[in-house]
């Protein structure tokens, strides 16, 4: 399996610090009454997010890198979650609970994408299929000029 020279080069974790950076920028907004409430809880999460990928990235063990990746994809959906709850608190409006909600989908894409990379590589690895009855959820075609060696053209291509 290749292994990554840097892990800021790759969409998912850059995309994933992007919606960090957003809740940042939308927690900052919140009201004082909620200083150790939801927007903490926000805060710590949209951070995991882009942690777990470059975790993910650092670790030897396919088992491992792909529990890490489950980790940080189940964040993402604690993290949409709280943005609904921050919603229904007026904390955020609608237009900006769909854009949130918009990069969460493009980081939970990505995020998938890197999973079903991992687990291509742990059945390659391994010699043998792998009886997995999860869902695929890459939303592209492949592309067949694409490079086969290049796992961020593959991301780039969700």
């Amino acid at each position: 399996m290749r292994r990554f020279t840097n892990y800021v080069d790759l969409d998912v974790w850059k995309e994933a610090r992007k919606l960090a950076n957003q809740m940042y920028s939308t927690t900052k907004l919140f009201p004082s009454d909620d200083a150790n409430g939801l927007g903490i809880i926000i805060r710590k999460v949209a951070i995991a997010v882009p942690s777990s990928v470059a975790e993910a990235t650092g670790l030897q063990n396919p088992n491992d890198t792909l529990e890490v990746l489950f980790r940080g994809r189940g964040l993402l959906y604690e993290l949409e979650s709280c943005l609904y709850l921050a919603f229904d608190q007026s904390y955020i409006s609608e237009d900006e609970l769909n854009q949130h909600i918009e990069q969460l989908t493009i980081c939970k894409r990505l995020i998938n994408g890197f999973i079903n990379y991992y687990r291509k590589a742990k059945q390659n690895r391994s010699g043998r299929r792998m009886d997995d009855d999860r869902p695929d959820y890459r939303q592209h075609e492949s592309n067949p000029s694409a490079d086969n060696n290049s796992v961020d053209e593959e991301f780039n291509n969700l």
